[in-house]
């Protein structure tokens, strides 16, 4: 009977390690199912994290890089702009040059003075209180044209530097300039804002 006995107790005691040998088993593959779904979940974080890590970065970037762009590209305009500037201002250093010397040669300019004068006079009449003004330098030059023309007076303006001379007409305070130093200002103005020549 007390074999019966122990028979029964180590029936019990295999019975209750299987059940729980069944559940520690269920436990553990339980925890396995859960332990790959946390691992799953925590390399997708990883990825997502690693994927707005990286394209924060990108965006920084090309950010940095665009204003270093924008900076070297800023940068090189004003560079050819100033190369740009220094060539018209040499080139119409060279261009007063060559008035001078234009202007230097009398009997030249003295021919010039004269036909800019008929040309002025035929678009609107000199009267005897019209006022030419000239340079100083050019007074003894313009002084024979004044038997052609009775109604000039001669003024002398120091704003003219290069040559030629403006026609003051008082009584309408109408100007006429045809003064070298207008006609070397019109050109620079239409050469400075030709549009061949502007840095897109």
């Amino acid at each position: 009977m007390e074999e019966n006995t122990n028979e029964k107790i180590a029936a019990f005691r295999d019975s209750v390690r299987l059940g729980i040998d069944g559940r520690i088993s269920g436990v553990v593959e339980d925890a396995e199912r859960q332990s790959k779904i946390i691992i799953a979940k925590a390399e997708d974080n990883l990825i997502q994290y690693s994927y707005d890590a990286i394209s924060r970065r990108t965006k920084e970037i090309k950010t940095a890089n665009g204003r270093r762009v924008a900076a070297a590209n800023s940068e090189g305009k004003r560079d050819v702009l100033m190369h740009r500037n220094n060539i018209i201002e040499s080139f119409f250093k060279d261009i007063e040059a060559r008035i001078n010397e234009f202007t230097a040669d009398r009997e030249k300019y003295r021919g010039y003075i004269e036909r800019r004068l008929k040309t002025a006079n035929e678009e609107k009449t000199f009267y005897n209180w019209a006022r030419i003004l000239i340079r100083d330098r050019d007074r003894a030059l313009f002084e024979p044209f004044l038997e052609n023309y009775n109604g000039l007076h001669i003024e002398i303006d120091n704003g003219i530097r290069l040559g030629g001379f403006i026609l003051f007409y008082p009584k309408e305070k109408q100007y006429l300039d045809k003064t070298l130093d207008k006609q070397l200002e019109y050109a620079r103005a239409g050469f400075t804002y030709n549009t061949e020549l502007h840095i897109r």
